[in-house]
């Protein structure tokens, strides 16, 4: 953003100069005007001279003549040039256009270029977030699965250890009861000896 605007501005600056030349072309030509009104007004009195001298009318038209030819020149090349320079500010203010025209093409195909990778940048967030959520998934379901599996291996160390419980009460009831046998079996043994 900061390099277009950066450009924008070194355009804008382009554009400023070149006004600043057409500017000044412009004041060189009111010059010239200004210059050629003062030449006219020099042929006028040299025009009044010439009539005072009558005597040297002839010679004096031949150079009035001559300098009038300099001046229709000098018209027309004044006139040329102040054509040229039309010319040559209808040929700006076109390329102005044209610039313009550019500068906004490329705007827009920028603006375009920036929402295509906007859309890329949020479809690949989005690809990831679903890639995310499935790997949540997945991953809670893994648990799950393995609460699950710890449970029910729990669940079989309990009923083992009851097992084992029930078996050790069972062993020791019986020998409980052996051992009580056998004590009233000496006892009956020790009562009929004595």
């Amino acid at each position: 953003m900061n390099i277009e605007r950066k450009e924008i501005n070194k355009k804008i600056e382009q554009l400023r100069k070149q006004e600043e030349k057409v500017s000044i072309k412009f004041e060189e030509l009111k010059l010239k005007e200004k210059e050629l009104d003062l030449k006219e007004s020099d042929l006028k009195s040299k025009e009044d001279q010439i009539k005072i001298k009558e005597i040297s009318i002839k010679e004096k038209e031949h150079n009035q003549e001559l300098k009038r030819i300099e001046i229709r020149k000098y018209e027309k090349n004044i006139y040329l040039k102040q054509e040229e320079q039309k010319r040559k500010d209808v040929d700006l203010q076109v390329r102005e256009e044209e610039q313009k025209l550019k500068e906004l093409r490329d705007t827009r195909r920028k603006k375009r270029e920036q929402k295509q990778m906007q859309e890329e940048i949020n479809n690949q967030k989005m690809l990831e977030q679903q890639k995310l959520r499935e790997w949540e998934e997945d991953f809670d379901k893994q648990q799950k699965i393995k609460e699950e599996h710890e449970r029910k291996k729990e669940e079989k160390l309990k009923q083992i250890e009851l097992q084992q419980r029930k078996l050790r009460e069972e062993d020791y009831q019986n020998l409980n009861d052996e051992f009580s046998n056998k004590l009233k079996e000496l006892d009956i043994k020790i009562t009929t000896k004595n």
